[in-house]
């Protein structure tokens, strides 16, 4: 466990490789680039989090690293913004027993890169979701969208899931030259 009051940076350089569950508290913001990997044990955060570093590549977060590749949840409990618009990239990998959940809106006020699943067993956005792509590249269950999604991207396809089902509960926009 991780708890902070001040700013929690994990760099585009940090390669977090853990046997145990990692979950951030405290109240204090989160800037995140670089890498945390689990052992099928659970990622949370519970404070804001701003991705950063969108030049220095995709923040990637697993759960389904090592001996078990079952996986475990990826949690965000509160708001997830980029650092400059449409730049930074989030690529989430929960195992087939795991789910990514978006509790707080997501690139609500700085719209996110690319967010990339690699696999999850359901993923569920509870808020907005502002992005320039979202793409899943497989999932057990469900994909739900809970508030509105914005996506677009000037030359990529903008929204791609693979999974069981995708549901939204509110208007899905996506624009640009890869709709």
């Amino acid at each position: 466990d991780i708890v902070h009051s001040g700013i929690l940076r994990i760099a585009a350089t940090a390669a977090l490789r853990l046997d145990g569950a990692f979950t951030e508290s405290g109240g204090g913001p989160v800037e995140l680039a670089g890498i945390i990997a689990t052992t099928a044990d659970p990622i949370t955060f519970n404070g804001q989090v701003k991705l950063i570093d969108g030049s220095q590549g995709s923040a990637l977060l697993s759960t389904a690293a090592g001996p078990n590749p079952g996986g475990a949840d990826i949690r965000f409990v509160q708001s997830v913004n980029g650092e400059t618009s449409g730049l930074e990239n989030l690529l989430l990998d929960s195992g087939t027993v795991g789910d990514i959940l978006f509790d707080g809106p997501a690139g609500n006020t700085v719209r996110l890169g690319g967010i990339a699943i690699v696999d999850a067993r359901d993923v569920r956005f509870s808020q907005i979701l502002v992005a320039a792509t979202f793409v899943q590249l497989d999932g057990e269950r469900t994909t739900a969208f809970g508030g509105a999604v914005d996506l677009s991207h000037p030359t990529a396809a903008a929204l791609n899931a693979t999974t069981a089902n995708v549901t939204s509960a509110g208007p899905l926009t996506t624009s640009g030259a890869g709709t």
